[in-house]
């Protein structure tokens, strides 16, 4: 399902992300808060790939993804870590 979802926001035009937007953000927002450090990783592939495209609309929803992106910041893995904070900078 994470790698569907990575497909899915590369591949939309914004329009078409921004009909979509709220199932996409609470799949990514179920996908981050997961205890499997890969499915994190890629949820947070995915966030950052929604911010860089639709980075007009997103903002509304920042509340929601910062919420979902506090495990990944507080994880012991360094890689992850690194990830979460690479998705908002």
């Amino acid at each position: 399902m994470c790698d569907l979802l990575l497909i899915i926001v590369q591949r939309l035009k914004n329009e078409q992300i921004w009909t979509h937007l709220q199932a996409i953000i609470d799949n990514m927002k179920v996908l981050m808060m997961d205890e499997v450090k890969e499915i994190q990783y890629v949820a947070l592939e995915i966030a950052q790939n929604l911010i860089i495209k639709s980075s007009e609309i997103v903002y509304h929803y920042v509340e929601i993804i910062g919420r979902a992106l506090l495990p990944s910041l507080v994880s012991k893995n360094s890689r992850l870590r690194v990830k979460s904070l690479e998705t908002f900078c």
